[in-house]
């Protein structure tokens, strides 16, 4: 394995970035710096520093940036540390959280949001209530939704006309999202004036990944609606990036949303970014399509074995489990190299009291 002997910062502004074509070739318009980036490591091992750096990076030569944080990690990168890769700050970052976040954004002094109504489709509101297990139920939300419900109420209304069972778990999904309080006409939160201008976006999903119920669908439903906006944004040069995605490919629609997104990302000059402690909740075929591929130090055997298989190498070849804190193997263009990403040595209390 070559060590290129330089940090991921610099990698992104010397070595030359490749998109994937049809044909399967690899080639670089000129001008073109649009990649789709596979990143993997296992806890405090660097990838949400690489994350970071990419991210202000991109910014720092005028790419729009969305952030969808699982976690809550990214407000941060308002605060580069000087020894870090991160050398560019993104003072202008915003940050919205859910409105069920509401004391954690006032803490920070960040926004809330809550979708606008009339911003959903037949499909965001399938994602939204996870409502994808058999085909009946897809169609009777398809169906109420064709006929132009004036709010999520009058939805509930008229789904409680139908009989069934279908009806009765419809029923209690979209309660759910109603006790949310999540969507509504009255909201102020304009997602497509968010998306024309240039400043960059983080949204805060803290806590919702570990819940297991309606807020977790709610981030689903709300990442598959800004990708689909997304792309249909006659705008160029915006990175999307999607931390701990594994918990985004459990939604059938939403999984669908980032796979098409990642196909056709490049033909628009879009970039994204999947990061993920554990590669193997992603399909195969999404991870194939990503260039450049970074991968941190990983060492359970599952993880292991699911990289050496998707990217054609034997887990000697790779080594993942004694790649240092700070280093990462990226796979770019065929190549298999190492570059190295310093950390910040600020603690997480000292970050937090910011």
């Amino acid at each position: 394995m070559q060590d290129w002997g330089i940090t991921l910062s610099k990698m992104l502004e010397e070595i030359p970035l490749y998109i994937w074509e049809e044909s399967g070739s690899l080639y670089r318009p000129k001008g073109d710096k649009s990649i789709r980036t596979f990143l993997t490591g296992e806890t405090r091992s660097g990838k949400t520093n690489s994350l970071e750096v990419i991210n202000s990076y991109y910014n720092s030569i005028g790419w729009k940036l969305i952030l969808f944080d699982v976690e809550g990690e990214y407000w941060r990168m308002k605060y580069p540390n000087v020894n870090s890769d991160m050398k560019y700050a993104i003072d202008n970052l915003q940050v919205y959280s859910p409105i069920f976040n509401a004391d954690r954004a006032k803490a920070k002094g960040w926004s809330t949001f809550k979708i606008n109504w009339e911003d959903l489709t037949s499909s965001d509101m399938i994602a939204l209530v996870r409502y994808n297990q058999r085909p009946t139920y897809r169609t009777m939300i398809s169906n109420t939704m064709e006929e132009k419900p004036g709010s999520l109420e009058e939805l509930i209304d008229m789904v409680g006309k139908n009989k069934g069972a279908a009806k009765n778990y419809l029923l209690d999904r979209l309660t759910a999202l109603k006790h949310l309080n999540v969507i509504g006409n009255d909201t102020n939160f304009d997602l497509d004036k968010l998306i024309k201008v240039d400043t960059p976006i983080v949204f805060d999903f803290y806590g919702c990944a570990l819940s297991q119920d309606t807020k977790t669908d709610f981030m689903n439903g709300f990442v598959a609606l800004t990708l689909r906006k997304l792309l249909e944004e006659p705008r160029k040069r915006i990175m999307a990036t999607i931390d701990e995605a594994r918990f985004l490919f459990k939604n059938e629609v939403c999984s669908n949303m980032i796979t098409d997104f990642n196909s056709v990302s490049a033909k628009r000059n879009l970039s994204l970014n999947l990061a993920t402690q554990y590669p193997f909740d992603i399909p195969p075929e999404t991870a194939m399509n990503c260039n450049p591929r970074i991968i941190h130090r990983i060492t359970e055997p599952r993880a292991k074995k699911y990289l050496a298989k998707t990217f054609g190498y034997t887990e000697k070849d790779l080594r993942l489990e004694s790649i240092p804190i700070g280093e990462a193997v990226v796979m770019l263009d065929g190549k298999m190299l190492k570059v190295h990403i310093p950390l910040s040595p600020v603690g997480k209390e000292d970050e937090l009291s910011r």
